[in-house]
């Protein structure tokens, strides 16, 4: 009677362990991630302090749960057997599954190690805990000899040797599957509507729309937060305005309290690196933060100056980057100038002769001012723009094709868009940096996810995003700690389409009388011209352009749109928010930034 209740013992509560793995394999997989837990949490001090400490001792919780709770119950159970006097075969088939209950414990434990990032020296130490504590609970339970304890810890060994080499060379694949690697591409002045994915008809980006859009998502409405480069990478690698950088000028660099992607990066083990090719990049604009590798020798072109070409000598240096790895994970940040004035026509297929050939932006946008241009002469500029891109695109392709032949394609992150468009005289100017309409600040984004489930999403079409949105994006794909002071938002966990965002310039201080400052939430952008204290309003899904302005016509959302302006000028108003970092100019780099239409 006592080992038949001794057997139903034992039998309700092996039911009773497997629910109870299985509530646990289900909280410790649930993957620990502060961008989360930030997502419902209002941070005090004192919660702050709190959630530190809890942050810095949950994987060792997670890692130590399998193997008190398979302890426990194994010790349970084998006490129960050890008062077990008949039915010898059930019996060693409780024990082999007693056993197999504190192996896989084990294992679990290590496989979570691997999984957290704990290091291998780390779970060894675990694996030998985990031993002795197997070979103290069949002791314990069954009170061995020293000749049994002997035996049982040899037969410990030799399971936990073929367990390690096991699993070891599954951690290892899986640690990369858990922590991919991201590569960041961003074209200088690419509008989205010169892509081969937004106009087909142009055969642009033949590389990038056939081989990377398959596997990625693409965000058909997205725009930049400046129309020139500087504000417009800083912001953008910051999820922060400009406004709260402070960068509003060629003078203007971000401080070194402000927090950047790649700082973030660094600290959680990635290698990082970077390839840029434009000066307002350089170092000392404070871009090159947190970089353990920042190559900004294609500044001046293959041919010493920015009339030249930078996109061979980028993609050069970024393959050598990908290759000097050696196994560790990186973020690589790409940055191709080509497609910015000046435009070179790669391809010389053209028999246009006219004046714009000129490489003088100077000259030309006096020729637009004096309305003496035609039709003919911006479509020649538009064809040297779009051979800019596709000679581009070629090159980009072979940095992704070295990821491919590297076999890490699958387990990179990819991130292709833009700081700002380019202008073509749709209001009257060549090039950028002057206003907030799409053409100056519509630019492409694409992602490519290493986790399939996220391309169920596939397109976000008609969805207003803007770039800096692109960092908690990340944050929250690669699995990263939560970054402070962020002002975008998650685009794959909150609703972007209900998202309010921003974009702002400034040429107060070059002696313009131009400051705007947009906002876009839903189907319409509002723009506000700050100096005339005039508002325009475009619905851009159904007027692409921005031409016709409905400013009069919908009063509801008018309202709505400028209260929101006028709480986001307050708050970049405050104090503390204006940036206090600034560099000077030398003439070589004035020389160069007036030949790129900058400084006149």
């Amino acid at each position: 009677m006592t080992d038949r209740k001794n057997i139903i013992k034992e039998i309700f509560f092996f039911l009773s362990l497997t629910f109870l793995l299985a509530f646990f394999l289900t909280c410790l997989f649930f993957p620990y991630n502060s961008v989360i837990a930030n997502r419902y949490m209002k941070f005090g001090f004192y919660q702050s302090i709190m959630f530190e400490f809890f942050k810095m001792f949950f994987p060792f919780i997670q890692i130590s749960t399998p193997l008190v709770f398979s302890g426990y119950f194994t010790h349970r159970a084998l006490s129960s057997l050890s008062r077990i006097k008949s039915g010898k075969t059930l019996k060693r088939i409780l024990i082999t599954l007693n056993i197999a209950v504190i192996a896989g414990g084990i294992s679990l434990s290590v496989l979570i190690a691997a999984n957290r990032n704990i290091p291998a020296g780390s779970s060894l130490l675990l694996l030998i805990a985990g031993g002795f504590i197997f070979v103290l609970l069949i002791s314990y339970s069954f009170k061995f000899t020293k000749k049994n304890i002997r035996k049982a810890i040899y037969l410990t060994a030799l399971t936990l040797f073929f367990l390690v080499t096991i699993l070891f060379a599954f951690f290892n694949n899986n640690r990369n599957s858990k922590n991919p690697n991201v590569l960041f591409i961003v074209v200088d002045t690419l509008r989205s509507d010169h892509t081969s994915i937004e106009d087909p008809v142009r055969r642009t980006t033949g590389y990038l729309k056939d081989t990377l859009l398959p596997d990625s998502i693409y965000f058909s409405k997205n725009y930049s937060n400046s129309p020139w480069t500087l504000p417009s990478i800083s912001s953008m690698i910051t999820s922060r305005y400009p406004s709260q950088l402070g960068i509003r000028n060629l003078v203007s660099k971000i401080d070194e309290e402000d927090f950047t992607i790649t700082e973030l990066m660094r600290d959680e083990g990635y290698r990082t690196g970077a390839v840029i090719s434009h000066i307002l990049l350089k170092k000392s604009y404070g871009i090159s933060q947190g970089f353990d590798y920042f190559n900004d020798r294609n500044i001046s072109g293959e041919f010493g100056n920015h009339i030249a070409i930078s996109s061979p000598g980028v993609t050069r240096d970024a393959i050598n980057f990908i290759k000097a790895r050696k196994g560790k994970k990186f973020f690589l940040f790409l940055h191709y100038f080509d497609p910015h004035y000046i435009y070179l026509d790669h391809e010389k297929k053209t028999e246009y002769k006219g004046k714009f050939r000129s490489k003088d932006i100077s000259y030309l946008r006096d020729q637009i001012r004096k309305n003496e241009y035609s039709g003919r002469d911006t479509d020649y500029l538009k064809h040297c723009y779009d051979t800019e891109i596709r000679f581009t695109d070629f090159y980009i392709g072979k940095v992704i094709e070295e990821l491919k032949r590297s076999g890490i394609y699958e387990n990179t992150i990819i991130i292709f868009t833009s700081d700002h468009g380019e202008e073509f005289v749709e209001r009257g100017w060549l090039g950028h940096s002057t206003t907030l309409y799409k053409e100056q600040t519509g630019v492409p984004l694409m992602i490519k996810p290493v986790e399939k489930a996220h391309l169920s999403l596939k397109t976000f079409e008609d969805i207003p995003v803007s770039n800096i949105d692109i960092v908690p994006t990340l944050i929250s794909m690669a699995g990263l700690k939560r970054m402070p002071g962020l002002s975008g938002k998650d685009l794959f966990s909150t609703d972007p389409g209900n998202h309010t965002f921003f974009g702002e310039v400034s040429q107060k201080e070059f002696g313009s009388d131009i400051e705007l400052v947009s906002a876009t939430w839903q189907n319409w952008k509002m723009i506000k011209d700050l100096k005339n204290n005039r508002y325009e309003l475009y619905n851009i899904i159904e007027d692409i352009e921005e031409k016709n302005d409905l400013i009069g016509s919908f009063p509801d959302i008018s309202s709505k749109l400028k209260l929101k302006i006028q709480k986001w000028l307050k708050n970049m108003r405050r104090p503390g928010v204006k940036g206090k970092k600034r560099r000077s100019l030398s003439d070589s780099e004035r020389e160069k930034l007036k030949t790129l239409g900058y400084l006149n």
